[in-house]
């Protein structure tokens, strides 16, 4: 799998930032701006729904007056009905679209949560290993078995851990 293509893509959503240093390119994202971003696109799409309700409501005060007006013209009542139509699914469409935003923004925060949880239980494990490490490799003369009895630690503790993706 390589990485420069999600990288790329990952920069032309708007989702990394990137500056070249020297040699170097650096690669920075901020909680905040994809927050941001994600709520502009759902201020966005909410304005979009309100301009094509007001054109629905417009349409239908429309349709009402020229039923009203024009009694013996069949034609153009049909094609307004057909325009109220296609409003009504740019409106089912748009809705829609604001669901499924709210819904990845959701996600994509549960999976921030996650990943955070995840490199906290792999830093503790860690730790865990350099402290057994450094009292029995070093010149402490502690046994591995005496440190794990006084640490409370299972013989197999480091076996028992959850395998973390």
């Amino acid at each position: 799998m390589q990485v420069k293509p999600i990288i790329q893509e990952l920069i032309d959503d708007n989702r990394l930032n990137v500056e070249k240093c020297g040699l170097i390119n650096l690669y920075w994202s901020f909680k905040f701006d994809r927050m941001k971003t994600d709520i502009d696109k759902f201020k966005k799409l909410t304005n979009e729904l309100t301009s094509k309700r007001n054109q629905l409501n417009q349409a239908t005060e429309d349709l009402y007056d020229l039923a009203i007006a024009n009694q013996q013209r069949s034609t153009s009542t049909i094609e307004i009905q057909q325009e109220l139509d296609q409003l009504n699914t740019v409106e089912r469409t748009l809705i829609d679209k604001a669901n499924q935003l709210e819904i990845e923004y959701k996600k994509s925060l549960i999976q921030e949560k996650t990943v955070k949880l995840q490199d906290s239980v792999n830093f503790f494990t860690n730790s865990i290993e350099l402290i057994i490490y450094h009292f029995t490799k070093r010149n402490y003369y502690i046994n591995k078995d005496d440190l794990f009895a006084l640490l409370e630690l299972p013989d197999d503790f480091f076996d028992d851990l959850p395998k973390l993706k």
